[in-house]
């Protein structure tokens, strides 16, 4: 480790300018050029690896090699993207078939050419229906399918220690990773089920069954992963057909960053070398970074070992040398706190950017993955920095753009909509909603006009692309099936953000992870997050398969350690040598006001350890807190009159800056839109429509007297959200219940067929997690039927009953509507409004104005004639409240025979409404949110769990809730 960090040690000094070909790199090119056998470069970052590499294709296409005799690979989607801009760069003028890609992607293109051709691999390897193309599933759709095939395996097929972990949501993710893992270090089925007869444990055998079947599945399906597919490819170049067919088209393959490669993509390389193509590989082992994805951890010894051993062909060994590139200036910091972090390295790039250079000739590299990258981008775009992240791709299904498209397709299966046919085909009827969306010129505008809305528009466009490439995929579906079935791949697919597209933006700061700083460089780089805890993590994560444990038989937990400690060392070397001349170590713990020791990697890299700076807050760091400021110089009547004449003057400036298409470019500065300047604003449409009766729900009563800003947030603003699983299973309750009143009573096989059925349609994460929540409605089901038959003197006349009840008052007509679970009367001909409750907590108070509503629609004869107008008690029923022992308080209670445990507050009864006129008086103050267009918030208990707490004014002015 100590030839490690003097390699990488950083020191101050002059940047020597590395010609386009310095003398190395034109040595190298010509060794390589002379050499009869495979060569394999290595070098430190900076040395003109991927420069070298470049040139060799220049040079071999200038000796006659055609672009199409050679394959390029790299070890990123990213990275092969600009490796063909610098190759095409080079050549200039056309080319053809240029196979610069990944080796995901070089597989694909085998597999699919010689699945074409009708050439197999070799014997005994699967390969699904002759002549059919492979298509690669993504990492969600593999998920998927081994979600789906682990239901069909009941949890008595894993050891006792995993029964319990099998039916748990994230099992399917762990056995993906576990068997992808495997793939790549050459694994069959029956090498993992060969651990168990090596007392590794018996969870290997049943893995090692379902790896099998898992394979079998797949390959009739026509579907492969994309490691199976390096696999597949390997075992088509040992075939006869397949290396023969490489033989005629293939004379070179050149690798970049080959030192990120897995077992199985050096296998792949060892069939192509075998087949007779010439391998070249340009590696750097120490900034590895891929090592959690299989990358070989003794790359050069696994190279060598697997192109090396050919007398005929010898193994090239060559070396570039490190040629000074490092960083002119290296500033290291440590703020008090992550704001504080955040507006120094804006005051960083923007420096930078005023000292001459471009938003693109910068980056920040931040350990922590996508989550870390997306906030850091947010911040910094909010700051006014423009960025653009790069982030693995998330869950198509996920993105807000897709979820409001399959909305939109849901709907018109719903609706039984006239534009839905039979033979409407899903990508027409895909493109139908999306241009009558309005959403392509909206975006479209967003992206012009750049800030925050410009990213998230990107975004957008990124998952409407591939919602549109994944309707495309299959032509022939149509109809409401089709429909159907292209909602649930859209669950199974990933979306990425096009780098092609991004290349054409305008200039941005990239913010990215180490590992997708792989190959790249800037001429500013900031890496963050260089404190203990951080870089390096305190600790690592735990694998419910533990396969290096399984093939190494003994876990040294010392040598792990050691491991994870190199692969963060090996990370933070590569992110502090992606700048060429000026680079910033940031030493701030993320949480703020938490102490945190800088990161022990700068001393073994040479950098000086962080001074702690005051921050001078006075300067405003971005326009919109220059223009907060101004304001608030113009508004301060203590303020001299010049200085407020002057902040005016310069608002005046800023109002007239225009951005892309006229629109302003800081919207802030007229004063209509400052708070309490301008008067209360109304809606172009009106929240009471004139001369037409104010509708209000019963259900709702209760929240608009307690809060109108809640109530209007949650049923005119759209803010309640969408029905939740929650929502999901209290709807089947009360069907359950309703049809026990009209046809029961029901019986326990009738129960459970409906619970089955219904249930299968909730959407709960995991089989596990359905079969708790059956299991739960079935003791709800048991204990309303015990309420049903343990009370004298009832008699059921109705339910689910819908009334509405015209109500004149002094200014106003009022329509009071709802419906009632259940109605029964009393021994002494009185009616009982009863309504079921399915949540887990009784709050009475919470219900009080509801039932009193359902009261007076009996008392005034709202729910038909066959109903009297006597009116008793009304009573809440919660069946999915569990027993419990009886307390002092409890009081309308059912006691079971025991008489020990009753279910909890199942009948609860309430003051009876003896007459209409306090409720007149509630409709009437309910009203006045409604006619006057205030929805004022009132803060109270009821601000407990409100989804619109966070920003509520009520709060934010200090109003103790309890008021």
């Amino acid at each position: 480790m100590a030839v490690l960090r003097q390699a990488l040690r950083l020191v101050r000094g002059e940047v020597e300018a590395l010609p386009v070909l310095h003398a190395a790199v034109r040595e190298v090119v010509a060794r390589i050029l002379r050499a009869t056998g495979p060569v394999l470069v290595t070098g430190e970052p900076g040395s003109g690896k991927t420069t070298a590499l470049v040139a060799t294709v220049a040079a071999l296409v200038e000796s006659g090699v055609a672009l199409s005799q050679m394959v390029l690979l790299t070890s990123s989607r990213q990275l092969a993207w600009r490796l063909r801009r610098a190759v095409l760069a080079r050549l200039g003028g056309a080319q053809l078939q240029p196979h610069i890609t990944t080796g995901y992607g070089w597989s694909q293109l085998l597999l699919a050419e010689a699945a074409g051709g009708g050439v197999a691999p070799a014997s005994g390897e699967a390969w699904g229906a002759p002549g059919a193309p492979l298509t690669v599933m993504s990492a969600p759709e593999q998920q998927w399918r081994i979600a789906e095939l682990l239901r069909s395996y009941p949890a008595s097929e894993w050891p006792e220690r995993f029964q319990q972990a099998s039916l748990a949501p994230g099992f399917a993710a762990e056995v993906r990773e576990t068997l992808t893992a495997a793939r790549r270090a050459g694994l069959t089925p029956g090498g993992l089920a060969a651990f168990a007869d090596m007392g590794r444990g018996a969870e290997w055998a049943t893995l090692g069954r379902f790896f099998a079947e898992y394979l079998d599945v797949t390959a009739a399906e026509g579907v492969v992963d994309y490691t199976e597919a390096l696999y597949l490819a390997a075992a088509l170049l040992r075939s006869r057909e397949g290396a023969a067919r490489l033989a005629r088209q293939v004379r070179y393959v050149l690798v970049d960053e080959a030192a990120e490669l897995d077992a199985a993509a050096i296998a792949l390389l060892q069939a192509a070398h075998l087949a007779g193509a010439q391998v070249v590989a340009f590696a750097d082992p120490t900034t590895q970074v891929n090592r959690f994805r299989g990358a070989s951890e003794h790359f050069e010894a696994d190279f060598v070992a697997a192109v090396g051993d050919t007398v005929a062909r010898p193994l090239l060994r060559l070396e570039l040398p490190q040629r000074l590139r490092v960083p002119t200036t290296v500033t290291v910091r440590q703020a008090p706190n992550a704001e504080v972090r955040e507006l120094r390295l804006a005051g960083w790039l923007r420096t930078a950017r005023a000292a001459g250079l471009s938003w693109d000739d910068m980056a920040v590299i931040v350990p922590g993955g996508a989550v870390a990258v997306a906030a850091l981008a947010r911040t910094l775009t909010t700051a006014g920095v423009p960025v653009r992240a790069a982030a693995p791709g998330g869950a198509l299904a996920d993105e807000p753009m897709v979820r409001w498209l399959v909305e939109q397709f849901s709907a018109l299966v719903e609706t039984d909509a006239p534009e839905l046919r039979a033979d409407s085909s899903v990508p027409a009827l895909l493109w139908q909603v999306w241009k009558g969306s309005g959403w392509e010129e909206r975006l479209n505008a967003e992206v012009l006009n750049g800030g925050v809305g410009a990213t998230r528009a990107n975004a957008d466009l990124d998952a409407a692309i591939a919602l549109f490439d994944l309707a495309g995929r299959d032509i022939e579906l149509s109809g409401a099936e089709g429909i159907q079935t292209f909602i649930e791949s859209v669950r199974r697919q990933i979306v990425e953000a096009d780098t092609r597209r991004e290349s054409g933006q305008r200039e941005a700061v990239e913010v990215l992870d180490p590992i997708a700083a792989v190959g790249r460089e800037w001429k500013a780089v900031a890496v963050l997050g260089a404190v203990e805890g951080e870089w390096p993590v305190r600790r690592g994560r735990w694998r419910l398969f533990d396969l290096d444990a399984a093939r190494e038989g003994v876990v040294d937990a010392a040598a792990r350690r050691a491991a994870a400690l190199g692969e963060q060392r090996r990370a933070f070397a590569l992110a502090v040598s992606r700048a060429s001349t000026s680079l910033y170590v940031d030493c701030t713990p993320t949480e703020d006001n938490e102490p945190g020791a800088p990161s022990r990697f700068l001393a073994e890299f040479g950098l000086p350890a962080p001074q702690p700076e005051p921050l001078d807050d006075t300067t405003a760091q971005t326009l919109p807190e220059l223009v907060a400021k101004l304001r608030a110089v113009a508004l301060d009547s203590s303020q001299s009159e010049p200085l407020r004449e002057h902040a005016v003057a310069l608002l005046h400036r800023l109002a007239h800056e225009v951005g892309v298409g006229g629109t302003p470019l800081l919207p802030e500065v007229d004063p209509t839109r400052w708070w309490g300047v301008g008067g209360v604003s109304h809606a172009a449409d009106p929240v009471v429509v004139a001369g037409e009766p104010i509708r209000i729900p019963a259900a709702s009563l209760g929240t608009l007297l307690k809060c109108p800003r809640r109530w209007f947030l949650e049923q005119r603003a759209g803010g309640a959200g969408a029905s939740g699983l929650a929502a999901g299973v209290g709807t089947a309750l009360h069907k359950l219940f309703e049809w026990d009143a009209n046809a029961g009573p029901l019986h326990d096989e009738q129960v459970a067929q409906f619970i089955q059925e219904q249930w299968e349609a909730l959407p709960y994460r995991s089989e596990a997690l359905r079969s708790a929540g059956r299991n739960l409605a079935t003791a709800a089901f048991q204990r309303y039927a015990y309420w049903r038959e343990h009370r004298s003197g009832r008699a059921l006349i109705g339910s689910e009953q819908a009334f509405s009840i015209p109500l004149t008052l002094p200014d106003a007509t009022v329509l009071l509507t709802g419906k009632v679970d259940r109605i029964e009367l009393d021994d002494q001909g009185r009616v009982v409004v009863v309504d079921y409750k399915t949540g887990k907590t009784a709050q009475v108070e919470k219900h009080a104005e509801q039932l009193a509503c359902y009261e007076l629609a009996v008392a005034v004869g709202a729910l038909g004639s066959k109903v009297p107008t006597a009116v008793a008690n009304a009573e809440l029923v919660w069946p999915s409240i569990e027993p419990r022992p009886r307390i002092a308080s409890d009081v309308g209670c059912l006691v079971t025979p025991d008489k020990t445990y009753l279910f909890a507050v199942e009948a609860v009864e309430l003051p009876p409404l003896e007459r209409a006129a306090p409720l007149l008086e509630l409709v009437a103050q309910a009203i006045v949110p409604l006619r006057t267009e205030r929805f004022d918030a009132r803060p109270g208990q009821h601000c407990n769990g409100c989804a619109f707490r966070r920003g509520c004014p009520a709060l934010e002015m200090g109003i103790d809730s309890d008021e």
